[in-house]
């Protein structure tokens, strides 16, 4: 589930900071997340202000939200301050992404706690919307290498210590490594790839919020899709956190190439939508329940594991 930046500030996770850094990379095993799925989001177990709560894990989201029928059951209340620090009242926050824009609020939790980690004084964008209690984004992720074991119903989450330039991970051969692509902006990194569509060149957004893969409007032409070309295709409508169903066509690829894996006879979705991001695709949960992904952001490279299998156990050290 893709999101457009918002200005995160103030996080207070102190697993997140850690001392003098050895060498050589060491990763350290910070907390495993169970997976429940349903309709084809991938949800956490959470507890605010110690009462529980379920977010959809998504690296498509650059904040983590509530909704606000979440933030009334949990009695939070907003922080109209902290929304005021990086904006004027004259100027309101709004979370856009699949189906268009919605206003957002600010409010501040005193205490979360997501498996292992732990935080105070969290805050949380707020919106109205159907998505469980909420999301859990790239402002927690970006600080861990990500072990997506979607296969095996399990995140697991690693700090990295030392020098961790080259991907470091716990995975068996055969695996496949392509960069991440960096945006300008590094204090929230969203995992992004290029990858090779029939041929044709594009840059897609690994979205665990996304219940399939799809391809917007800028990567359909950069591919030469013409409406007729879909004529024959599945027709149907997409939500995301916008207010709007969006029209889809579901359309077959020959292959989708990221970094040295093929897929082939890959099913996308060709989404006509009108507010995009900057990004041609996602690749959702149908990409990554067919493959084992870890997302190395100390290394900046997405590994790989195809055909998928379970992770040894791995408490800390070096791979």
């Amino acid at each position: 589930m893709f999101l457009k930046r918002v200005v995160v500030a103030g996080l207070l996770w102190g697993c997140l900071f850690s001392a003098a850094r050895p060498s050589p990379c060491v990763l350290a095993l910070n907390s495993q997340l169970p997976l429940r799925s349903t309709t084809g989001h991938k949800l956490v177990d959470a507890l605010i202000d110690e009462q529980p709560a379920t977010l959809i894990f998504d690296t498509g989201a650059y904040s983590s939200l509530l909704t606000t029928q979440a933030v009334s059951r949990l009695h939070l209340h907003a922080d109209q301050d902290f929304s005021e620090r990086f904006r004027g009242p004259e100027d309101p926050w709004t979370v856009s992404g699949i189906g268009g824009a919605r206003l957002a609020t600010w409010v501040m939790a005193k205490h979360v706690q997501v498996g292992a980690l732990s935080g105070r004084h969290f805050h949380f964008l707020t919106i109205d919307g159907k998505m469980h209690d909420g999301l859990l984004g790239n402002d927690i992720l970006k600080g861990y290498d990500v072990d997506l074991d979607f296969p095996g119903k399990e995140i697991r989450l690693y700090k990295t210590y030392g020098d961790c330039a080259a991907p470091k991970v716990f995975l068996t051969p055969p695996l496949y490594v392509v960069p991440l692509i960096l945006e300008n902006d590094t204090s929230v990194m969203s995992p992004l790839v290029k990858v090779t569509v029939d041929g044709h060149d594009l840059v897609a957004l690994i979205d665990t919020g996304a219940s399939s893969s799809a391809l917007y409007q800028r990567g359909a032409a950069k591919i030469g899709l013409a409406p007729k070309d879909l004529a024959a295709d599945r027709q149907g409508t997409t939500t995301g956190v916008g207010p709007q169903e969006v029209p889809v066509s579901s359309h077959i690829f020959a292959s989708v190439t990221v970094g040295d894996l093929t897929l082939r006879h890959m099913p996308i979705d060709i989404m006509q939508a009108d507010d995009e991001p900057p990004v041609d695709m996602l690749l959702g949960a149908d990409f990554q329940q067919r493959i084992h992904l870890w997302i190395s952001y100390s290394s900046q490279k997405l590994v790989m594991q195809f055909p998928p299998s379970a992770s040894p156990a791995a408490p800390g050290g070096a791979p």
